[in-house]
C-alpha cells in the first residue's frame, strides 16, 4: 500500500513503510500506479533525470489510455446486459401469462370431457404446456443472477444446472446427452468462470459430435486426488486432441466492439477455457482415444473437509 500523499502528490519520495523510492504514475488527474525503485539512494539521480521522467510520463498515458478503454468496454457490457435482462424478463412474462391461461382452460376440458375419448388428447396438450413451463423457468433462472450460486455448492448440482440449460440445444441437434454422477458429493467453491467453461466445454464437444453417426456426449463427474474434482466431457469425435495454444494475457483483448460475447463464437476456443479455469486455481485436460472420442476435463479445487462435511448428500436429478 502506497501512502496517499505520495500518490496524490504526484511526485517520487521515499515510502516510510518500505524504505522504496516511490515514482507515482499519474495521468489527467488519476493515480494509476507505482514504480517502486530499491535502493532510495541510487535511486535519487534516475528519477530527476528528464529522459526517465518523460518515460514515466508515456508509460502513464499508456496505462490510462487502456484503462479508459477498459471501462468503457465494461460499461457497454453492463449497459447491454441491462437492455437483455429487460427484454428477457418482458418476453418470459408475455409468454408465461397464456401459458397459465391455456394451462388453466386444459384443466377445465379434462374435467369436462371426462370418460370421453378426447380426454387423454387434453391431458397431452397439458403435459406440453407443462414442458414449456419448465423451459422458460430453466432459462430464467439461467439468466438471472440471484447470487444462489455464491460459496460452497455441490459440484453435481452446478452441472446439472449448466446441462439444463444447454442440453435444449445438444438434444435438438440430435446428440445424446448423459450425466454420470459422482461416487461422492464433492463440494467446490461457485465460481461464474468455472460455470462459462463448462458451458463453452460442452459448446465445443457439441460441434466436434456433430455429423458422426453416434452422437453423443458424456458427462462425468469425478474426483481427482484428495484436493481435486473434474468435469469429464467426452464427445464421439474421431479421438484427436486438440492443441491448446497459451494466451499472453488471462481476458480477451479489449478492442473496438469486443466483448465476452465473443468467447461464445462458433468454435469456442479451449485456451479461453484454460485460462479461465486458471482464474480460479484449476486447469484443463485434454486425452483422445480412437474408440472413445476426445475428453476434455475441467479439472477444480474441492471445498476443505469440514466443508464438504456439512454438506449432506443429493441425490441427482434426471438431466433428460
Amino acid at each position: 500500500m502506497i501512502d496517499a500523499p505520495l500518490a496524490f502528490r504526484g511526485e517520487p519520495g521515499v515510502d516510510r513503510a518500505t524504505g522504496f523510492m516511490v515514482v507515482p504514475l499519474r495521468a489527467e488527474g488519476r493515480f494509476l500506479g507505482a514504480v517502486l525503485l530499491d535502493p532510495a539512494q541510487l535511486a535519487m539521480p534516475l528519477v530527476q533525470d528528464e529522459s526517465f521522467r518523460s518515460t514515466v510520463d508515456t508509460a502513464a498515458g499508456v496505462l490510462h489510455a487502456l484503462l479508459e478503454r477498459m471501462e468503457s468496454e465494461l460499461r457497454h457490457r453492463m449497459a447491454t446486459r441491462y437492455s437483455i435482462d429487460s427484454v428477457v424478463d418482458g418476453m418470459a412474462h408475455q409468454m408465461a401469462n397464456p401459458l397459465t391461461g391455456a394451462s388453466a382452460i386444459a384443466e377445465i376440458l379434462i374435467e369436462e370431457l371426462k370418460g370421453s375419448a378426447h380426454a387423454e388428447s387434453v391431458r397431452g396438450i397439458s403435459a406440453e404446456l407443462g414442458r414449456a413451463f419448465t423451459v422458460l423457468s430453466d432459462l430464467l433462472d439461467f439468466h438471472r443472477d440471484t447470487h444462489a450460486q455464491d460459496g460452497f455448492l455441490d459440484l453435481l448440482a452446478m452441472v446439472e444446472r449448466v446441462l439444463r440449460f444447454r442440453g435444449y440445444a445438444i438434444r435438438e441437434a440430435g446428440i445424446e446427452l448423459r450425466l454420470v454422477p459422482p461416487d461422492q458429493a464433492l463440494t467446490v467453491h461457485a465460481d461464474p468462470r468455472f460455470e462459462h467453461a463448462l458451458l463453452l466445454g460442452l459448446q465445443w464437444a457439441e460441434l466436434r459430435s456433430r455429423g458422426r453417426v453416434n452422437r453423443r456426449i458424456d458427462v462425468r463427474i469425478v474426483a481427482d486426488g484428495d484436493a481435486e474434482a473434474a468435469v469429464q466431457i467426452t464427445d464421439s469425435s474421431p479421438g484427436d486432441i486438440p492443441e491448446i495454444t497459451a494466451g499472453y494475457f488471462d481476458m480477451p483483448l479489449l478492442t473496438g466492439n469486443l466483448s465476452m460475447a465473443n468467447a461464445d463464437l462458433e468454435s469456442p476456443d479451449l485456451g479461453l477455457v484454460d485460462r479461465m479455469l486458471r482464474a480460479c486455481d484449476g486447469r484443463l485436460a485434454v486425452s483422445g482415444s480412437k474408440t472413445d472420442g476426445t475428453t476434455i476435463a475441467l479439472v477444480i479445487p474441492t471445498a476443505p473437509a469440514s466443508v464438504a462435511a456439512a454438506r449432506p448428500r443429493r441425490t441427482p436429478a434426471p438431466v433428460a
